[in-house]
């Protein structure tokens, strides 16, 4: 074998490991980057109607939450936006709530959206319902026997019960 030929076999084999080490290290990084970047894993929403607020909670469990966070809650009322909140780090590594400023009436569509630094993002919808609060005073029959009078409070959307 000429000396040339020996050279030309030993670059071959040398490529050849090259791209296999190449290979083996993006299909680690493949398999670790799924395991360390994920979307929350829930967005839950209530709405108060007396108070006028959003509360949107989120789950999103990492490891150091000044690193891997959700950095953006964008929120629609009706299909449009009303609200983006951008943030530099969460306030725990697991669950978390905020709370919105948000005028709202009944049958309006609220949606939340929590977006990952690192990777994807969870949405959740609810409509508002009429839950303001309502005080109903019901006198009782016979107030000299000792007996006060009773409040009640009950939802507008419900029905209203009397106590006797």
């Amino acid at each position: 074998m000429l000396h040339n030929d020996k050279k030309s076999i030993s670059t071959n084999v040398s490529f050849f490991w090259t791209i296999k080490a190449f290979a083996a290290m993006m299909l680690l990084i493949m398999m670790v980057l799924p395991a360390a970047a994920h979307p929350p894993a829930q967005v839950s929403l209530s709405y108060d109607s007396l108070n006028q607020s959003l509360d949107v909670t989120t789950t999103h469990t990492v490891s150091n939450p000044s690193s891997h966070y959700v950095f953006k809650i964008d929120v629609l009322k009706n299909g449009v936006q009303v609200l983006t909140k951008e943030y530099t780090s969460q306030p725990t590594s697991s669950k978390f709530s905020y709370n919105y400023s948000l005028n709202a009436s009944k049958g309006d569509v609220l949606k939340a959206t929590a977006y990952c630094i690192i990777a994807g993002n969870r949405s959740a919808e609810i409509t508002v319902e009429d839950t303001i609060l309502a005080v109903q005073q019901a006198v009782a029959a016979n107030t000299t026997n000792g007996k006060a009078s009773w409040i009640s409070l009950c939802r507008t959307d419900q029905p209203h019960h009397q106590i006797r």
